[in-house]
């Protein structure tokens, strides 16, 4: 086992266990194509209705097909689904051999074709999705973030596990058998690779790195101590990671081959959790209690001291996620009561607001790649999944199938051009 101060280390003047488990609050427990041009290609397709969500109507070759894009569609918050002529568009998916689908946009009446594409992908099932991202770009000229990949730990065989999947869980994948407690999944931008940290197969907390093609694993950091919290930059060329071999938990970057580390914070007796990447890679966000209660801070990258954000909603707060798309955005936990929710700081207008509702508990965001959407995950009683949040209408959708056990900390990124 390496020390940290065996290795190259610049300074500068725990485990996803996020801070709340780490102060006692949260207890690990309870988490426990390519495409081929046809037809027409009119760029983004303007609507006549005024409404606020699009009207669509779904229809395909296959039940099967309409069934999911349907819940697709419905998750989104931004499209309705309706009747035959009741509509703004019709989108039609039409299944080819090989995992291609091909997206057909209509309108009026009679329907005449707007938009005519054939999608493909490693499978049907995100063959028919990324034609249906197509369809969202098309008509409102945001990405689409059906696709997806998702990362995840659930509990079905007794253990906390990683496992990755589609948005939508139609294929799950398990990635580790280690028996032990594994944890903090982050997937690497271009869906290739993910981190985490295992307690296999010695009981401490390393990080580890699976190469998600060939299955190929190895140890990335294994110094002394805890080493957790690994999460890729935006453009998957450095990695934050949290390290306590010379004490304290403290925040750390480091290159992909994880023998050149920076340190970016020097907290003595404070416990740092949880970083997240800023859109352009420069600053980190992360927990610290080194006033005492779990807070949120930035910090830059080329070092200097870390800034509170002042997000003056809740003595605790924790488990930051920056919004990919627009950078004055962060979403983080909050205790609030005595339940856990997830809020919504601008840094732009220095305002925060809760944007989870019910009465059970919401943890752990991530958002998704269109910068409106979060997934996170749900507690109540014994029940934890993981709900997807339109952010802007608050709209929530259950993504988990039922019998599928505990499931949380998603990461979730969106690998496709």
């Amino acid at each position: 086992m390496r020390r940290l101060d065996e290795i190259s280390i610049i300074p500068f003047p725990m485990l996803r266990i996020s801070l709340l488990a780490c102060i006692g609050l949260f207890q690990v427990n309870w988490l426990g194509a390519d495409e081929l041009t046809q037809g027409f290609n009119l760029g983004v397709i303007n609507r006549e209705s005024q409404r606020k969500t699009i009207e669509v109507e779904i229809t395909a070759d296959s039940d099967w097909v309409v069934s999911l894009v349907s819940k697709a569609f419905s998750s989104h918050g931004g499209y309705g689904l309706q009747r035959s002529g009741q509509s703004d568009f019709e989108f039609r998916f039409s299944i080819f051999e090989n995992n291609q689908v091909e997206l057909t946009v209509l309108s009026g009446s009679p329907a005449t074709i707007l938009f005519q594409k054939r999608v493909s992908g490693t499978n049907l099932t995100q063959a028919v999705l990324k034609a249906a991202d197509l369809a969202v770009r098309k008509t409102s000229g945001n990405p689409g973030y059906f696709a997806g990949k998702l990362v995840w730990v659930g509990d079905q065989t007794g253990s906390p596990e990683v496992y990755i999947s589609d948005l939508f869980f139609v294929n799950v994948v398990r990635v580790t058998k280690d028996g032990a407690k594994c944890l903090s999944p982050n997937l690497s931008p271009d869906g290739r690779s993910v981190l985490f940290t295992s307690y296999y197969p010695n009981g401490f907390p390393d990080i580890y790195k699976t190469d998600l093609r060939t299955r190929r694993r190895e140890l990335f950091m294994g110094f002394k101590g805890s080493n957790t919290g690994a999460t890729f930059n935006p453009r998957g060329t450095e990695i934050a990671l949290i390290l306590s071999s010379v004490g304290n938990a403290e925040l750390y970057i480091c290159d992909l081959s994880g023998t050149h580390i920076r340190r970016l914070t020097n907290s003595r007796n404070a416990v740092e959790a949880d970083p997240t990447w800023a859109p352009n890679g420069r600053t980190i966000a992360f927990t610290s209690d080194r006033l005492g209660s779990p807070q949120l801070f930035r910090v830059s990258i080329t070092g200097g001291r870390p800034e509170r954000i002042p997000t003056n909603i809740s003595g605790i707060c924790a488990e930051p996620a920056w919004n990919p798309v627009h950078p004055n955005q962060i979403a983080f936990t909050i205790l609030q009561g005595r339940r856990f929710k997830i809020a919504l700081y601008d840094m732009a207008e220095s305002r925060t607001k809760v944007i989870t509702r019910g009465g059970g508990d919401a943890v752990e965001p991530t958002w998704l790649n269109d910068g409106r959407h979060i997934v996170y995950t749900a507690g109540k009683g014994k029940k934890r999944g993981l709900v997807l949040l339109d952010s802007q209408t608050g709209r929530s959708t259950e993504l988990h199938r039922r019998g599928q056990g505990k499931i949380f900390q998603p990461h979730f990124v969106y690998p496709f051009p």
